[in-house]
């Protein structure tokens, strides 16, 4: 699905009835009809978890690159680790890291009964 500036939205990967809050380490671009379609669902971690990760991942780099340290220090918090040491993370790593922070938050909302798992079905 093509994002575009008509049907851009933004959506949590965790949803914000959950977390309640609007981390960026918990947005993920998407297109207006999947963020209503997914609600407070949470995803299938099977099939989104690696690609959400990988444009975290590229969006931190990018950031790096242009110097928007802002972006940075939510990451920083979120993993306990200096903007440093964010900057060397390899893919494999950054995704071992955020799995570690996010699963017992997604796991919970699980538990707390809500809906899983959500596929995009067109």
């Amino acid at each position: 699905i093509e994002l575009t500036p008509n049907n851009f939205s933004l959506d949590h990967f965790i949803p914000w009835s959950y977390l309640a809050h609007d981390g960026i380490w918990n947005i993920i671009p998407t297109t207006k009809s999947v963020n209503s379609s997914k609600g407070n669902w949470l995803p299938s971690f099977d099939k989104y978890f690696s690609p959400f990760t990988a444009l975290q991942f590229e969006a931190i780099n990018y950031h790096i690159k242009n110097r928007k340290v802002k972006f940075i220090e939510e990451y920083s918090l979120l993993f306990g680790s200096s903007k440093d040491k964010i900057e060397r993370y390899s893919l494999n790593e950054f995704r071992v890291i955020i799995k570690k922070k996010m699963l017992p938050m997604f796991d919970t909302a699980k538990n707390m009964g809500f809906n899983y798992p959500y596929e995009f079905k067109k």
